[in-house]
């Protein structure tokens, strides 16, 4: 086929006009206004906060007596109590943001005191310095449960009087969590009632036991050293797991009835490493240069798959109508394993 130059001429015409009809077919490319500045809602519209002060000098205690979620805008020192959450007050969160609430020296009052409240969260700051409580739940009404503390360092608290713990809570199905406990009066965490969780705290250096909980709850986790009493004490039918418990003046561990002791380390505690109640079962637990003995169960206990070694009396024992199976026990004091009227199975005990 022979081209013209007039024939090409007219070809590119063609494709101008078509691609011309084509641009203005699909419209604007750049939208004619942004869009509409109501669709988005801001932090504070999806979860009002409200602020609670910060204070360098001494003020009174902030009340709560509305559900809603609060935070602290700076460090608060406190002339009583610090935060009071009004009974039956429920659906509360408190952040402190990294801020300290502290009582002024010779005050009196609690950290954050709550009163028959359900689902309160603490999270994220310190309180130090109360004569009382750190932080505490009364339960007055006895309906009191599911709190969260977690993130939360209490220290320096208790002063006033030996029933005053650095977290005290009544009322059940409590989670403490991340905290660090430590230099406190009288005992670092206390659970008064079952179905509750104090998991992966640090419990240091308290005047009396470092974990105190009653029946139904699970402590795992934790690091209990250098308390004035039991590293963790349990009042009746729990699950310890997992927790290091060293040097601690009584024992690393003492449960009641009923407990499940599993994969804890407890070390130069100065009386007994363990001392469990009648029908437990302690497994995978390693015991080692403790003052009194390392591992004692009192009647009807499972002992398997634990290592008690260089105790200054007993490594391993069972009081009676026990079961000793798989165990190491090793260079204690007067017998690695003593088994009066208990059943022994294979052992490492030389």
């Amino acid at each position: 086929m022979k081209f013209t130059k007039k024939s090409v001429c007219i070809s590119i015409a063609f494709l101008f006009v078509l691609s011309f009809s084509a641009a203005l077919s699909a419209g604007e490319l750049e939208p004619s206004a942004p869009p509409s500045s109501g669709t988005m809602k801001t932090l504070d519209e999806v979860e009002p906060r409200i602020p609670i002060p910060g204070s360098e000098t001494p003020v009174d205690t902030f009340d709560i007596y509305e559900s809603g979620s609060y935070y602290l805008t700076g460090n608060r020192v406190c002339s009583s109590t610090g935060i009071y959450i009004s009974s039956g007050v429920n659906n509360v969160t408190i952040d402190l943001s990294g801020c300290t609430l502290s009582a002024v020296e010779g005050s009196t009052g609690t950290g954050i005191l709550m009163q028959s409240c359900r689902n309160v969260s603490i999270l994220n700051g310190t309180v130090e310095g109360f004569a009382n409580c750190g932080i505490a739940e009364y339960n007055s009404y006895g309906n009191a449960k599911g709190h969260r503390i977690s993130g939360i360092t209490v220290a320096g608290t208790g002063a006033a009087h030996t029933s005053f713990d650095a977290i005290s809570l009544s009322g059940g199905k409590h989670i403490i969590e991340n905290c660090i406990i430590r230099d406190n009066s009288n005992d670092g965490i206390v659970l008064s009632s079952g179905g509750g969780t104090v998991r992966n705290n640090d419990v240091s250096n308290n005047g009396s036991n470092g974990i105190v909980v009653y029946r139904r709850n699970n402590v795992e986790g934790n690091r209990c050293c250098w308390n004035g009493d039991s590293g963790i004490n349990s009042n009746g039918p729990s699950i310890i797991k997992d927790n290091v418990c060293i040097s601690n003046e009584e024992k690393g561990i003492q449960t009641q009835d009923g407990c499940r002791i599993i994969g804890n380390l407890v070390s130069s505690n100065y009386n007994y490493g363990i001392y469990a109640g009648d029908n437990c079962c302690i497994k995978g637990n390693t015991a080692n240069s403790n003052g009194s003995g390392g591992i004692h169960g009192t009647y009807n206990c499972l002992f398997v798959d634990n290592v008690a070694c260089e105790n200054s009396t007993y490594g391993i024992h069972a009081s009676s109508d026990g079961y000793i199976d798989s165990n190491t026990a090793v260079d204690n004091g007067n017998s690695n394993i003593y088994s009066a009227g208990s059943t022994l199975g294979s052992n490492h005990a030389p």
